[in-house]
């Protein structure tokens, strides 16, 4: 999963988002510290612009693998 802060999202079948022209939603996650500390040590490190960006990447790779991954067999 790489971030470098460049989110681009080109889902396909049903769903078409693009991280540039989609209204984001807000949702509220509960974390363990640790995985809070983990996000924050990527942040500074550059490789994303923020907690939200990092766990939007990590969503999304999430789907591809687990459910548009079965859709396309």
């Amino acid at each position: 999963m790489t971030g470098c802060g460049k989110e681009s999202y080109h889902f396909h079948r049903n769903t078409s988002w693009s991280a540039g022209s989609s209204i984001l939603k807000l949702v509220t996650v509960k974390l363990p510290e640790a995985i809070l500390e983990g996000l924050d040590e990527l942040v500074k490190a550059g490789m994303y612009q923020s907690r939200s960006a990092a766990i939007r990447a990590a969503v999304r790779d999430m789907l591809k693998k687990e459910l548009w991954r079965t859709e396309e067999t």
